[in-house]
């Protein structure tokens, strides 16, 4: 069963979530390249301080409504803590890290990195204590489109995750992708992340609009129904080829 991701937690939860289906995340976000009014803390603080400050905020936005005991299971947590960007220096990332380390596991169930290359990937799984078991990054042409990481995050069990994938993507014009997008008569967009999501990447789609989000799920049935078809099996796996030979090809 899929689970929908919750970037930014609400101000408050009103029941106890279903943890198969919701997973809210939030960020530490360094001072570094953003506006410190959006930031969430005082940038005179620490790193570590400045990162406890971000997640405490976080959970605070958790908490349960007044008429909700906050002990026990209902207690506050996301289910993973993000770095947004990485830090300068190996030492900066080393203090930011193992503080939010330090959540893990009762009130972060889980850490992640967004934005990040394969160098620092590594190095942040070979020295940290509790691994990274999440990378978001852009899904884009000029990264090409990530197969080193993504690579290395199926071999350590790290999940990918993609942003950004319809962004001027030169790929929502490819041959697989429309395709696939006439032979089940979808949008090219859904077409593009059905495909995406078979290489084993988790797409991140940003929308607010109810009626995009139903209109992709019925598309979505669609395409399963197509890939589920036994006359379908030969197209279907000739689609997914040539998906997978075009994104290693510009690589």
């Amino acid at each position: 069963m899929s689970s929908l991701y919750v970037k930014h937690p609400p101000t408050h939860i009103e029941a106890p979530r279903p943890s198969n289906m919701l997973k809210i995340q939030t960020k530490f976000t360094p001072t570094r390249g953003f506006k410190s009014e959006d930031l969430p803390y005082n940038t005179s603080l620490s790193l570590s301080e400045q990162v406890r400050s971000s997640v405490e905020s976080s959970l605070h936005n958790l908490r349960p409504t007044t008429s909700t005991s906050c002990s026990g299971e209902n207690s506050p947590y996301v289910d993973c803590l993000i770095l947004h960007v990485p830090l300068p220096t190996a030492f900066a990332m080393l203090e930011v890290w193992t503080t939010m380390e330090s959540y893990h596991p009762y009130r972060v169930r889980n850490l992640g990195l967004s934005n990040v290359t394969l160098q620092v990937l590594r190095w942040v799984y070979e020295v940290s204590t509790v691994k990274p078991s999440l990378v978001q990054n852009r899904w884009c042409a000029e990264t090409g489109y990530d197969v080193a990481v993504r690579t290395y995050c199926a071999e350590h069990g790290i999940v990918y995750q993609a942003y950004g994938i319809l962004t001027k993507s030169l790929l929502l014009a490819s041959e697989p992708v429309q395709e696939l997008a006439e032979l089940a008569n979808v949008s090219r967009a859904t077409s593009l992340y059905y495909l995406v999501i078979q290489m084993g990447v988790v797409v991140l789609n940003g929308t607010r609009d109810d009626q995009k989000m139903i209109s992709d799920h019925i598309e979505f049935r669609k395409l399963r129904r197509l890939a589920n078809q036994p006359e379908s099996q030969e197209t279907w796996s000739s689609i997914l080829d040539r998906f997978g030979y075009l994104l290693a090809a510009r690589a």
